[in-house]
């Protein structure tokens, strides 16, 4: 499957934005990576983003990453001005994602080994009296084999864990929680990433992700599907020359 140019930009817009198919990584993991990514994709397409210099020289004109299993939005600066512009706007924290996930609510005494308490735990029962907006806030560190896996940190985690945990506190706003035929529906927000926050963050209050290989255990299908109910489905950020809000929407609903 591959990605979609939602906006391919122009001089005076001068950022794209695809929609990248799960099960594809959003850039090469080095610069001898030949794997298709979603970088590699576009700059068959568009190659005016390899003469942009970015975090990592393989990276280009990639402002941020999705997860290879999730599916949605990303952005890439088509320019030198206009990438430096957006590092300083996600620096300002005005870059802003949403996310929106299907899940199933999974019991505390159900949850994956290495989570301190968590600062509650949903359910069916309790839903209706959660106080949205809601943060899910913890620091991060790596965990299990190859540490593939990533599990929140609080002052409330053992001391090995807060060694190895960065100093960084990260939020997930919970927006919204409905039920529907297809799950829970979840609507997340952050302006600050970690590798999985989102995902993790669901999964220790209780409501981890439907189709997620690595954080619901109660998932049954092979690592590599792409059957994850998980959708980095908006993007809010100012224009990077003019400073007018942009907004980019995708509808989970209709996948």
């Amino acid at each position: 499957m591959r990605p979609e140019i939602v906006f391919a930009g122009s001089a005076k817009e001068p950022y794209i934005i695809i929609d990248k198919p799960a099960g594809m990584p959003s850039a090469p993991q080095n610069e001898i990576d030949t794997c298709c990514s979603a970088v590699s994709w576009l700059s068959d397409q568009i190659p005016e983003i390899m003469s942009v210099q970015g975090l990592r020289p393989h990276e280009h004109g990639l402002i941020h990453r999705l997860d290879t299993a999730t599916r949605g939005l990303l952005l890439i600066a088509r320019t030198q001005e206009a990438f430096d512009a957006f590092i300083q706007i996600q620096q300002n924290r005005l870059f802003i994602k949403r996310y929106t996930a299907y899940s199933a609510f999974c019991p505390s005494e159900q949850s994956l080994p290495g989570f301190p308490p968590a600062p509650l735990c949903l359910s069916a029962e309790n839903i209706s009296s959660l106080s949205l907006p809601y943060d899910i806030q913890s620091q991060f560190r790596a965990f299990g084999q190859k540490r593939k896996q990533v599990r929140p940190v609080t002052s409330c985690s053992g001391m090995a864990a807060l060694k190895k945990s960065g100093k960084i506190l990260y939020t997930t706003q919970l927006l919204s929680v409905c039920k529907t035929d297809r799950g829970w529906k979840t609507l997340c927000r952050i302006t600050r990433g970690f590798r999985h926050q989102v995902r993790c963050h669901l999964a220790w209050i209780g409501l981890p992700v439907m189709g997620d290989a690595v954080y619901n255990m109660n998932y049954s299908g092979t690592e590599n599907s792409c059957d994850m109910q998980f959708f980095a489905s908006e993007l809010e950020f100012p224009h990077p020359i003019t400073g007018e809000k942009r907004i980019w929407k995708i509808s989970p609903d209709a996948i």
